[in-house]
């Protein structure tokens, strides 16, 4: 079963080999609540509200071997809330702490898009739940994020592939709207419906 989208199909895989020029390889979505979970993105963004500060001095050293830029990508690395991508947007500097992973992809053989796509699937967090250390804190390490097989399609198909999850996640975000409003009328509804059931009008 292939997603059908605006006369396209999209396919993604967890083997780079099936990544052919003019096709894609496909996930399999029973219904919204399903293809939500597999292609839900975390909106993680670079905030400067709420900051907590560092001196210039400190600054220097922190950002001396590894310098976020625009375009690298952000990896959360520890506790409960590890395993989620940020897409660095700004060119505005800034420091970042240990539990954050800093990754830099080669922009001529990888789009940042879609890597951030790719570490939002269901694939690569269920890789990243099994690599994981620790009891109280769990954790991956940065060995363990480097050997994440990451499938590198042409540059236009990875772009196609972002432009495709982006309307997708749009409609979808349109029909989880569209089925809470639902819920809402039917819960209004439903003393309506069960006090006339109690009383025979149905």
């Amino acid at each position: 079963m292939s997603i059908a989208l605006d006369g396209m199909r999209l396919y993604l895989s967890e083997h780079s080999g099936d990544c052919q020029v003019g096709g894609f390889v496909h996930f399999v979505v029973s219904d919204v609540d399903a293809l939500q979970s597999t292609f839900k993105v975390r909106q993680v963004r670079i905030s400067f509200t709420d900051l907590n500060y560092i001196s210039e001095d400190d600054h220097r050293i922190f950002t001396k071997r590894c310098k976020a830029e625009y375009g690298d990508v952000l990896y959360s690395k520890d506790g409960a809330t590890r395993g989620r991508p940020c897409f660095v947007d700004t060119d505005r500097e800034f420091s970042y702490f240990v539990s954050v992973a800093l990754i830099k992809p080669l922009r001529d053989r990888l789009d940042s898009h879609y890597l951030v796509h790719l570490l939002n699937s269901n694939w690569i967090k269920d890789r990243m739940a099994d690599k994981s250390r620790g009891d109280m804190i769990p954790h991956i390490v940065l060995r363990e994020i480097r050997a994440f097989p990451i499938p590198v399609p042409p540059l236009t198909e990875q772009r196609r592939i972002v432009a495709d999850l982006d309307k997708l996640q749009t409609k979808v975000g349109s029909l989880k709207a569209l089925q809470t409003e639902t819920d809402v009328e039917l819960g209004a509804l439903m003393p309506s419906i069960l006090d006339k059931a109690f009383r025979g009008e149905l």
